[in-house]
């Protein structure tokens, strides 16, 4: 019975950390609880473990309360003065290695280059939604498929850093909304996780630059002489 206490109260810590209730408390509690309980049972061990750990390890640091947290609007506490920004860029650094890593460890397997027969293997897997799909097993789309994720998974911890960093950024968002798609349930969380934590690399005039980008740049009318 213990282990649900555990559980519950675990839960709780979490609620509080989404509303902002005594973030920082909450932040240090659910990083502590979600570890010990992970490290106790290593078999529940997936690949959004490693993402929430340090995902929340980074939350305890983190400037708070913010804007629309619990702790700003209700019990009026102030809003930090400046970021700090090592709390960032120490979760950012761990998702250039996850993705680094993770590209180096396809290599490592089954992954070859030049081919896309890891991919057709893939698409008659049972864990696959769409393995009734034949054109998801053209060769086109399998060399696009492994050497796109390759090449996408592999530039980004040299690439973020560059202009390129809010197009990069979309690109992996998008990739991971596409498993979740093409994939059942099993791959859901990690792939919700890896998004969340991508938005680590976003700036805040990040969603201007992206609505503008579909409304399109207005149209300069050119000055007519007097």
């Amino acid at each position: 019975a213990w282990i649900w206490r555990i559980y519950w109260v675990t839960v709780a810590a979490a609620f509080c950390l989404a509303i902002g209730l005594w973030t920082r408390v909450a932040a240090a509690l659910t990083f502590f609880l979600y570890v010990a309980m992970v490290q106790r049972n290593l078999i529940s061990f997936n690949g959004e473990t490693g993402i929430l750990a340090f995902a929340l390890f980074t939350l305890i640091f983190a400037p708070s309360p913010q804007r629309f947290s619990v702790d700003h609007l209700l019990l009026k506490k102030p809003l930090p003065h400046r970021p700090e920004i090592w709390a960032a860029r120490f979760l950012q650094f761990n998702l250039c290695m996850m993705y680094l890593f993770t590209t180096l460890g396809k290599f490592a397997g089954q992954w070859d280059l030049g081919t896309g027969e890891i991919w057709y293997h893939i698409t008659l897997s049972d864990w696959f939604r769409f393995s009734s799909a034949e054109w998801l097993r053209n060769p086109w789309v399998c060399l696009i498929a492994v050497h796109g994720s390759l090449l996408v998974e592999g530039s980004f911890a040299f690439l973020v850093w560059t202009g390129l960093r809010l197009p990069l950024v979309m690109l992996l968002m998008v990739l991971h909304a596409s498993i979740i798609v093409l994939f059942d349930n099993a791959l859901t969380f990690f792939n919700i996780a890896a998004m969340i934590v991508l938005c680590g690399f976003l700036e805040t005039g990040d969603l201007d630059r992206i609505r503008r980008f579909f409304r399109g740049a207005p149209r300069q009318v050119p000055l007519q002489p007097s």
